[in-house]
């Protein structure tokens, strides 16, 4: 009876670490949507660049369009690396019935309950050492999942800079655009005058 509790334990953790590593895997669509929407806004900056007198200023909003766009391709890496690369172990279910039915078809009726636990002793090792791969595993995984999630927040952050320093350069050159228009419009009112 001992074995059977044994036995469940272990299947039971095994089973948790495989849920959890699909918990993890279906994260996956949210970070393509973030990337997605980050290569939009990425595009939608630099497009934005042509419309700039070239001033110190836009050096600035280079500079930040380039560190937005590193940061960028690091989550696209980062995205990459946290995704692939891994190997769950996978209880062979069919191999260990094929296997348990030869051993106790091989055995005299005397002998099938010992052969009976050291079978469930080899399936809650294997159950076991499994779970304990998956575990590791799903924290690695885990953890570069969360630096993904950081590298997508300082991303976005950057974007969001980019994006209010552009916002300042349209206030400012529609201003001085403005500007000269009212003071080509009043030197040439005076003009008219004399």
């Amino acid at each position: 009876m001992l074995h059977i509790n044994l036995l469940q334990e272990y299947k039971e953790l095994y089973y948790k670490e495989i849920e959890f590593s699909e918990r993890l895997n279906n994260k996956i669509s949210t970070c393509i949507t973030f990337l997605t929407i980050l290569g939009s806004a990425l595009i939608f900056l630099w497009t934005r660049l042509k419309e700039y007198k070239m001033l110190w200023y836009t050096g600035i909003y280079i500079a930040f369009c380039i560190i937005t766009s590193i940061l960028f391709c690091i989550c696209v890496i980062a995205f990459f690396i946290t995704y692939s690369g891994y190997k769950t172990q996978m209880f062979p279910i069919k191999d260990y019935a094929l296997q348990n039915m030869r051993v106790l078809n091989s055995v005299k009726t005397e002998q099938k309950q010992d052969a009976y636990i050291l079978l469930e002793q080899k399936m809650a090792e294997r159950f076991i050492n499994d779970a304990i791969h998956n575990r590791k595993l799903n924290v690695t995984k885990n953890n570069r999942h969360r630096l993904l999630i950081q590298i997508i927040m300082s991303t976005f952050i950057f974007i969001f800079l980019t994006f209010s320093i552009g916002v300042s350069i349209d206030f400012y050159e529609s201003k001085c655009i403005n500007d000269n228009v009212q003071h080509i419009y009043t030197e040439g009112g005076e003009l008219n005058a004399r």
